[in-house]
């Protein structure tokens, strides 16, 4: 297991390095981060409330 998980991070490494040379494709990639978490924060925050009771 620990292989593979220390090769994802690498991959992962690689490709947010590769990113550097490519700014548009950095660029979306940050848009689509930011999308997510946008769509994510309304479940985040049902979870927050429920876990509080």
């Amino acid at each position: 297991m620990e292989p593979e998980k220390r090769s994802a991070y690498e991959s992962f490494l690689a490709f947010l390095a590769g990113l550097k040379d490519k700014p548009v494709q950095f660029i979306a990639f940050l848009i689509f981060l930011l999308a997510a978490i946008y769509i994510l924060l309304p479940v985040i925050r049902k979870a927050i409330r429920l876990i509080g009771g």
